[in-house]
């Protein structure tokens, strides 16, 4: 009878070591999620300088898991169905906005303790082949946030246009709570909409870029515009040409960006309509 096969690391076929070190890891990570909310409750920063401070915290964490983490280059992911990652992508955009309802401060500590903790997993389990207890969700993660093959370096890598998004969210919140729900919630609603729409109906190509659909733009045009609009009456006010100059710059920003580019949509989009509701200083 043949032996059992070893567990193995899902990137290059090395034996994954479960023993002490498992729950070792874990336990440091769950150490590293509550210190950070810890000193975040303690801290309650408030001003513009500890704002600063945080979300660059947020913001440099988030840059060096995208552009130093060997495994998002070496982990294979499986092929999961566009429309059902969308949908992830919908449901993941809410949870955000109901965070950055209570607290732009409790969503950025909320953040950062969380990508601080994913670094620290990624160290056990990249550079010292130790999996963790969150180890397997992780990888199902990866598999919802895009189809991957470690063969094809011009394919999407796992986890990377995820993190452009909460790298977006990063500056965004510097912008003010209103303007970053907002381009939150309008980059959700839109990008999925619009993605969908043209899966489904998109029969005409834009002339510059061939990956994006005129069916597809004009849903992605609409929604921004009418996010952002509702969002100015939540907040007491009737401003439909900041509404239409940010979705337009959403939606030229979005149609532009290349399927699969190195600069992922999930940044510039919600980053370019929070500049626009910044600059028209509505909110």
């Amino acid at each position: 009878m043949a032996a059992p096969e070893p567990k193995t690391n899902e990137a290059v076929g090395t034996e994954v070591k479960k023993s002490k070190y498992y729950y070792l890891s874990s336990l440091i990570i769950i150490i590293a999620f509550v210190i950070v909310n810890i000193i975040g409750l303690f801290l309650k920063i408030m001003d513009l300088l500890g704002l600063i401070i945080l979300f660059s915290l947020f913001f440099g964490v988030t840059v060096i898991i995208i552009g130093y983490s060997d495994r998002l280059e070496r982990v294979y992911i499986e092929k999961w169905g566009q429309t059902f990652r969308k949908y992830s992508h919908l449901v993941g955009g809410f949870i955000l906005i109901f965070f950055g309802i209570l607290s732009v401060i409790q969503l950025s500590w909320i953040c950062l303790s969380l990508f601080i903790s994913f670094l620290i997993h990624e160290y056990f389990y990249v550079k010292k082949n130790i999996s963790g207890i969150y180890t397997k969700t992780l990888i199902f993660v990866g598999r919802l946030d895009r189809r991957y093959n470690p063969e094809s370096p011009g394919e999407p890598r796992p986890f990377y246009s995820s993190l452009w998004l909460l790298a977006a969210i990063s500056l965004i919140g510097l912008f003010g709570q209103n303007v970053a729900i907002a381009a939150i919630i309008t980059f959700a609603l839109g990008d999925t909409l619009s993605t969908l729409v043209g899966e489904r109906i998109g029969k005409h190509k834009l002339p510059y870029n061939k990956t994006k659909s005129v069916e597809g733009t004009l849903v992605f045009f609409g929604i921004t515009f009418l996010g952002v609009f509702f969002a100015f009456i939540w907040s007491g006010h009737l401003y439909w040409l900041p509404a239409l100059i940010s979705a337009s710059v959403g939606c030229i920003s979005e149609s532009l960006i290349p399927t699969n580019y190195w600069l992922d949509d999930n940044f510039v989009v919600p980053v370019s309509v929070g500049v626009v509701l910044y600059l028209t200083r509505v909110f």
